[in-house]
């Protein structure tokens, strides 16, 4: 994904003002998973989640933003979010 599509992706998020190290970091994110499996993507999710609910604050906030991103997807993008979103809510 390209540094202005993120940026724009962050700016509709609202609250979220991304630095120049977030903006990496959320482009090497995108560069890691581009070539993983669903199945792979999955497990990483299991992880990712663990960590996150140990803030259930920072939680809300964070399935908050993932929830404005949809916006930005096609129909075959947000169902596979949707599906990433309920993966993260059980």
């Amino acid at each position: 994904m390209d540094k202005k599509k993120m940026q724009a992706m962050m700016k509709a998020m609202k609250n979220a003002k991304p630095d120049d190290d977030q903006m990496k970091m959320l482009s090497d994110l995108s560069d890691k998973y581009k070539d993983k499996s669903e199945e792979e993507i999955m497990k990483e999710l299991k992880k990712i989640k663990n960590s996150m609910m140990k803030n259930t604050s920072k939680y809300k906030k964070q399935m908050k933003a993932i929830e404005e991103l949809k916006g930005f997807l096609d129909d075959e993008q947000r169902k596979k979010l949707e599906k990433v979103m309920e993966h993260l809510k059980d």
